[in-house]
């Protein structure tokens, strides 16, 4: 099944050359991260799984390996199985064929045939990268068979979202009398697609939600590649047959599919192909018949392993009597294994959904020489509901959106203009199965560098150069040729209190430099705070403060976090409240300038005005209706504190200090202001190089 659809520049951007190619990313693409292991983009189900110490553990204690974060009993099947529940049985290989095997060697793109799951268009992707040995030995690692060292237990590559993942399972597998229900070798006895399904299952959490998708995102998970989406072909002004010829010459990968506007379920057409249904595309050919007629042909695959095209230059048609003898034998394959020729004409007025996947040069399942070489860049980011998503260009507060400053300045003149690809993909909306939103980015020309992020009324008086959109679909790509220039790409979603991570990619063919054009961390001037001190409530402040220290202190003079939480209660009793023991400890090494663990009168006192300012702040920006700061008004807060953060570090602050309700009270914006301060302090005295304050800042801030 396939979906249907629905008709001032920052100082440390990072210009692409082959030394640090990888350090623009914020993560390195050549290493393989563990399901779940830290900057691998995905939570944690448990320990970490190597594979290796897992099969030498299980060979040791003489067991089979059966894995504790997806176990069958609480795997969520898909809907078409879901209601045999009962009556599956999770067998492992040895149980379910005799003589199993793991691979063997072969045509692979034959051995994958779709069960009753409805995944076709991870099989259909899956079916095109079974033609690239070198990609398919990656995917699927030759450390592992069911004969040697066998322990029930494997493992499989995907990327994912800018990382390579290594996904471990156990080999147990579901069945209804003794038969595989989902994907199936076409020999019963091998096993390694079955178990690769299961893996990519458990990647996004279920059988379930790889129900459903577009050929293209499977094959970006395959390679990491970028990708391109056409539909309603006849539209488009464009020889889709040379760009085919192209894409295949280059190793790309193409699928193909018929929408309807209903979507829903397969349904099998005169001509024997089938609506809402995935095909791959595995070969292009341009032949010349024996009268000198040249026929452009395409051949595909049905994921089914049957059920294939019935018309012209079918398995049986009389039209491969057009052409000479050898080439013919050398084209015509005459097997109900699901895969046909076709005529291009007839393509494209049959589909409706063209799928291209470039690949990427960063990806470790390929040689460069091997493809097509792009200069790439990769960079996570997030829209976050009203903070960091502005909404559409039309929208007021569009500024509020991420904003990249791309800069092309090709010495090389021969061509007044230079081809870019730009990649913007939304994260782990099927992983939550959540629906993917429509999301867009603006291209912007700039005629002078930009100064600091643009500000609203740059977006009010001019028009974007260009702007791509997608609705419900994971990812959109566009292609442009752009002349040597300076350019400010923005992200954004149609809504903007939508919150989700993306993943933002620029392809080119020629040098160029990139980074995130955000503010500049650090303290501003002092006076932007003024006017917001806040007394204790009709009491001298200096009076009160001196007793009640001197009273909590004694005779030593000074006091430590207990006393502070005392003194704190007290004189702030009227807010109703009790401070924590972490806030007051936090406070107390702010404030502590001898590092004795104290605070004598000067050091207190020091921090009560700072408490007196933050209170005040806290109170001229809270909400009056929940008395706390909403993620809104928490910018322009820390702004009145003296603070300048970027959208990244403001991102970890709501995820480390707001409540389910995405508010931060008074106590949190206390603590995330005081641990600001003393990050910054250390920063500063410690004199950290080879790290920005941001990197500084972001490492430490979450904690």
């Amino acid at each position: 099944m396939i979906k249907s659809v629905t008709n001032t520049y920052r100082k440390n951007s990072v210009h692409f050359s082959d030394n640090n190619r990888y350090m623009c990313t914020g993560f390195d693409p050549r290493k393989i991260y563990l399901l779940g292991e830290k900057h691998s983009g995905l939570k944690a189900r448990g320990a970490l799984q190597k594979f290796d110490e897992i099969r030498d553990k299980c060979i040791e204690n003489n067991v089979l390996f059966e894995d504790p974060q997806f176990p069958p009993q609480k795997i969520v099947l898909g809907e078409a199985v879901e209601r045999y529940r009962n009556q599956i049985k999770w067998l492992r290989p040895k149980d379910i064929a005799q003589n199993c095997i793991f691979f063997e060697e072969g045509e692979h793109r034959f051995d994958v045939n779709q069960g009753e799951l409805g995944d076709c268009w991870f099989l259909a992707a899956l079916a095109e990268i079974a033609q690239n040995q070198k990609c398919l030995q990656f995917i699927v690692p030759d450390d592992q068979n069911m004969t040697d060292k066998y322990a029930g237990i494997f493992h499989f590559r995907f990327w994912n979202y800018g990382r390579w993942i290594d996904v471990v399972i156990d080999d147990r597998l579901p069945t209804i009398n003794g038969n595989l229900i989902f994907d199936r070798y076409k020999d019963k006895n091998v096993f390694w697609t079955p178990l690769l399904e299961k893996a990519y299952a458990k990647l996004y959490g279920s059988y379930k939600n790889i129900e459903g998708g577009f050929i293209s995102e499977a094959l970006e998970d395959f390679t990491g590649g970028l990708n391109e989406l056409y539909l309603n072909l006849q539209d488009y002004n464009k020889d889709f047959f040379e760009m085919m010829q192209v894409s295949y010459n280059r190793k790309s990968y193409m699928g193909c599919g018929i929408l309807t506007n209903s979507g829903g379920t397969e349904g099998e057409r005169d001509d024997g192909l089938f609506s809402s249904h995935a095909y791959s595309i595995t070969s292009i050919a341009e032949v010349t018949a024996k009268d000198g007629t040249i026929y452009k042909l395409i051949r595909l695959r049905n994921p089914w392993g049957q059920k294939e095209y019935n018309g012209d230059w079918s398995d049986n048609s009389p039209t491969w009597d057009l052409l000479p003898e050898d080439t013919k034998n050398s084209l015509l394959r005459r097997k109900d294994d699901g895969e046909f020729w076709m005529q291009y004409e007839y393509f494209i007025t049959a589909y409706n959904l063209l799928e291209f996947c470039h690949p990427n040069p960063d990806s470790l399942a390929y040689n460069p020489s091997e493809t097509h070489q792009w200069k790439c860049f990769m960079l996570d980011g997030a829209w976050i509901g009203k903070v960091s998503n502005g909404g559409t260009p039309s929208n007021r507060n569009f500024y509020l959106n991420s904003q990249y400053i791309l800069t092309i300045n090709e010495k090389n003149l021969s061509a007044s203009t230079h081809k870019v690809l730009i990649g913007l993909m939304q994260k782990n909306r099927r992983l939550f199965n959540l629906p993917e939103l429509p999301i867009g980015f603006a291209i912007y020309s700039l005629k002078v560098p930009a100064e600091g992020p643009l500000p609203a009324n740059f977006f009010s008086s001019i028009r974007p150069a260009y702007i791509r959109k997608a609705e419900f679909n994971r990812q959109v790509v566009g292609q442009f040729d752009l002349p040597n220039g300076i350019y400010c790409i923005i992200p954004f979603t149609e809504d903007a209190r939508s919150s989700c991570e993306y993943l933002l990619r620029v392809y080119s063919t020629v040098d160029f430099s990139v980074g995130e054009n955000d503010v500049e961390v650090r303290f501003i001037d002092k006076s932007a705070s003024a006017g917001m001190y806040d007394t204790v409530d009709g009491v001298s402040a200096d009076k009160a403060v001196g007793e009640v220290f001197a009273n909590m202190a004694g005779e030593s003079e000074e006091i430590g976090w207990k006393e502070l939480k005392s003194i704190l209660d007290l004189l702030l009793k009227q807010e109703n409240r009790e401070f924590s023991k972490e806030l007051c400890r936090s406070m107390i090494a702010l404030a502590d300038s001898d590092l004795s663990g104290k605070l004598n009168f000067n050091e207190f006192y020091q921090l009560w005005e700072q408490i007196g300012n933050l209170r005040g702040v806290f109170r001229t920006n809270e909400s009056e209706k929940s008395s706390a700061l909403s993620t809104t008004e928490l910018r322009s807060a820390l702004k009145a504190t003296n603070l300048q953060i970027s959208n990244k570090i403001l991102r970890l602050i709501i995820l480390r200090y707001s409540d389910d309700n995405g508010e931060i009270d008074m106590e949190d914006f206390l603590h995330c202001c005081i641990k600001l301060k003393i990050m910054i302090d250390n920063y500063n005295s410690e004199k950290k190089r080879g790290c920005s304050l941001e990197k500084w800042l972001l490492d430490t801030i979450y904690t």
